[in-house]
């Protein structure tokens, strides 16, 4: 309760005092700073308006990135988190993924056998199938063609609608 005299009648428990400015308490505010976290105390006189707290504090991200100063009255989640992932994805190449991110497939390059005998270049996280093969094939057809899968798949599709399958 304040214990100023010029207001002990009307309003001692500063109820009213952000409304009507009739009368101006002294007194060292004791309100919570608007939007703290952590309690901290409004340091201006309980006439004035309360701010945002402007004290610096340490907080971490829900995706773990943790801030040594950050401003108690900012919502850490709002702010871009640019930081590098450092995890190790399951084939070893390292994340290139953002911090706050999940990892997910690897993205990364890499030269693979496929069951056609050649070798395919497809993401590390993917198989190498024969149809993202584009070297020839070594199999021989009756008249003796070498193809490419792109070829192969045209005379495949040529020979569907001549036998009415397609």
């Amino acid at each position: 309760m304040c214990q100023l005299k010029c207001h002990v009648n009307k309003d001692p428990e500063h109820i009213e005092v952000h409304i009507c400015f009739q009368y101006k308490c002294y007194r060292d505010c004791d309100r919570i700073n608007d939007n703290c976290v952590e309690n901290h105390t409004c340091k201006k006189q309980y006439f004035e308006e309360c701010e945002l707290c402007p004290k610096i504090v340490a907080k971490t991200r829900s995706c773990g990135h943790h801030f040594k100063q950050f401003v108690c009255s900012k919502n850490v989640e709002e702010i871009e988190c640019d930081r590098s992932c450092k995890r190790k994805l399951i084939c070893g190449h390292k994340c290139p993924s953002k911090y706050c991110e999940p990892c997910g497939s690897c993205p990364f390059p890499k030269k693979k056998m496929s069951s056609c005998s050649h070798m395919v270049e497809v993401k590390c996280s993917e198989e190498p199938t024969p149809s993202k093969c584009s070297g020839k094939c070594p199999k021989l057809l009756p008249y003796t063609l070498i193809l490419t899968n792109a070829k192969r798949l045209a005379l495949q599709t040529a020979r569907s609608w001549c036998m009415g399958t397609h």
